[in-house]
């Protein structure tokens, strides 16, 4: 019976084997097919890029073919006496023909509509141009324009069946003489390919399921559509909550509100300063923490002291609550406004410029530091798809005595990792480093168990102490580097971390967070600026502060050329700070008007009160930002042409 067990299995495993090779062959010619119709969109491919690519394809393909496939292998594996097999055949067949066409039917169409998008498709088509103008209405007209695509779509179909009929079909699955057998057999052979199937939609052994943003791992932002491939972006966005279509002005009064394409600076002489720039977002630094909260009680002393002698912005908010909203926002000047950060949403595939796309333009060496795990909140994918030329992690330090046992590397051990990889990169160069320690559950280093105590309260403060303390340390080693005096560097918090301040734990406080610009040279100069400033603000005010000379797409301010905001989303409402006021808005009314400097604790609400007249101009800046903001993130125009 073992003998009859192994052949039933093997013989199943060998039909299932041939069928995936078949429908992994559909997708490498849909894929080519695609790059043929839109070479010039992926013309300045290398080798190594074509084989990144194409490989990389690979990897979203098997996702997509498990998606497509595993009814169908299952259908097979369910034993059956002999007067249904003909009945379990056609059914058999016809649950791979339907799905792999419904596949290749999306591949096919998304040919065509890659023209409008510059994305791979994904479910939010059905709500493509809003409720009147959606995807069905749109297939006549495709079918119209493009009816040498449905010859293509119908050559592919009449493969698939030929392929179902003369070898699915025929395929010589001999059954065992003692049912036992056979269907011992078939369960095994179950087992072991929807464990494959379930592997392959997953993304096999990564740390979290393969996404779309994973696509960055393999290609530049411009080239990622290539690795995808439709049917995987379908399947992953269905469920997931796309953007509103927000239509609150013309688009003429809209521009004149708030304009996300951000104009060269007139500075003196001209001239960008290639300086080498430093962006340490630094985990769950609260305001609260700091020197600067109002508090006899500080955390940083170090940033403090750096605070003093920089560009300190005193009325810095968050644009998100979590790192995968933060880290888009301060790198990308992309904020996380709906319930899916950015970097997870349907639109994570989008065709946008990072602060280290924009440097590396102009031929600046870029690198990401992040001392975690490979692959924790894929931003190493995010970092490649931003622009940075490299990524450090846990695996590129090579030296797991220094692992914290839970999340990376000890911050005071990575920060001089960055400091000597720096030292050998060429200038100019920009660098990322996302701090890790201050994060749950808040371990630091035995050695400094008795120095740093924090707050009894809080666990977090002492793992802010550490941290700062790792910052001293590292810009102690870095203070005589020859680079240095030639450097910007920027802090800024990626968001706020756990509180018991009634402040600092209310819908203000809870943003709140430290931003400064430190210029060893003094040339940027040193002073508090009291305007408004969010994560998203960050690189439009440093490209002005550098010079920058060519016109570049941010969702943020520049705070010295425009009226500066704040603009976060929570639970279902937008909210908006700028000077002393917070409004809220659900989206179609204003539910909530705070004077934060005279009612901290959020405690009267002035909207509609006699005397409100600031909500109206706030309400009408933060649609002009909401309806920018969907308009070019739900369209795929993120970037200055």
């Amino acid at each position: 019976m073992v003998k009859e067990i192994a052949a039933t299995a093997a013989q199943k495993s060998r039909l299932f084997f041939f069928s995936s090779v078949f429908v992994l062959t559909l997708f490498l010619a849909c894929r080519i097919v695609f790059h043929v119709y839109y070479h010039t969109t992926f013309s300045h491919l290398s080798v190594k890029d074509f084989l990144r690519v194409y490989c990389g394809g690979a990897y979203f393909d098997l996702s997509a073919l498990a998606v497509q496939n595993a009814l169908f292998i299952v259908w097979m594996c369910i034993p059956v006496n002999a007067a249904w097999q003909k009945t379990h055949m056609r059914i058999a067949l016809l649950l791979f023909i339907v799905f792999n066409a419904a596949g290749i039917a999306l591949s096919v169409f998304d040919i065509a509509f890659f023209d409008f998008s510059h994305k791979r498709l994904t479910a939010d088509i059905f709500h493509f141009g809003g409720k009147s103008d959606n995807f069905l209405t749109l297939v006549p007209a495709f079918l119209k324009n493009y009816w040498y695509l449905a010859v293509f779509f119908l050559a592919m179909v009449y493969v698939i069946r030929r392929f179902a009929r003369n070898y699915i079909a025929r395929f010589p699955i001999m059954p065992a003489r003692h049912k036992a057998g056979r269907i011992t057999g078939t369960l095994l052979t179950l087992v072991v390919w929807m464990g494959l199937m379930l592997l392959n939609f997953r993304g096999w052994l990564a740390l979290i399921p393969i996404s779309i943003t994973d696509a960055g791992k393999f290609a530049s932002a411009q080239n990622i559509p290539l690795v995808l491939n439709t049917p995987f972006t379908f399947a992953k966005s269905i469920g997931a909550q796309g953007l509103p279509n927000l239509a609150y002005y013309t688009p003429e009064a809209t521009n004149q509100f708030y304009s996300p394409v951000h104009q060269p600076v007139k500075v003196a002489g001209n001239r960008f300063q290639k300086r080498n720039v430093v962006v340490i977002a630094l985990e769950s630094f609260s305001k609260e923490f700091t020197g600067n909260a109002g508090s006899a009680v500080t955390y940083t002393p170090f940033l403090d002291s750096l605070a003093k002698e920089s560009l300190f912005f005193s009325n810095a908010w968050s644009n998100g609550k979590q790192s995968i909203q933060g880290i888009p926002a301060i790198l990308a000047s992309i904020p996380s406004l709906s319930d899916a950060p950015f970097t997870n949403s349907v639109y994570a595939g989008n065709n946008y410029k990072g602060l280290a796309g924009i440097l590396r333009d102009e031929n600046y060496y870029t690198a990401f530091f992040h001392g975690a795990n490979n692959g924790s909140f894929n931003f190493d994918a995010f970092a490649s798809q931003a622009g940075y030329h490299d990524y450090y992690g846990r695996s590129e330090y090579h030296n797991e005595q220094d692992y914290d046992g839970n999340w990376g590397i000890w911050d005071e051990a990575f920060l001089q990792f960055a400091g000597k990889k720096m030292s050998g990169f060429p200038q100019p160069f920009h660098t990322a480093i996302f701090t890790l320690n201050s994060h749950h559950p808040f371990a630091i280093p035995a050695k400094y168990e008795k120095q740093f105590k924090g707050d009894g309260n809080n666990p977090l403060s002492r793992a802010i102490q550490y941290t700062d303390y790792s910052l001293r340390l590292f810009f102690n080693s870095i203070r005589n580097e020859p680079w240095y005096t030639n450097t910007v560097f920027v802090f800024a918090a990626d968001h706020t971390g756990m509180s018991n301040h009634p402040f600092y734990s209310n819908l203000a406080g809870q943003y709140q967070i430290p931003v400064l610009i430190f210029d060893p040279s003094g040339s940027i100069g040193k002073k508090e600026e009291t305007a408004t400033l969010s994560q998203s603000d960050i690189v439009p005010t440093l490209l002005h502060l550098l010079g920058y000379q060519k016109p570049f797409f941010a969702l943020g301010n520049d705070i010295y050329q425009h009226p500066s905001f704040a603009v976060y989303y929570t639970n279902s409402c937008y909210n908006i700070a700028q000077g002393n006021y917070l409004y809220s808005f659900d989206g179609k009314k204003g539910i909530g008007l705070y004077n934060i400097q005279a009612d901290s604790l959020l405690q009267r609400n002035l909207l509609n009160q006699p005397g409100d007249s600031i909500s109206t101009g706030m309400e009408r800046q933060l649609k002009a930002y909401l309806q920018q903001y969907t308009t070019h993130i739900r369209n795929n125009s993120m970037a200055v042409k």
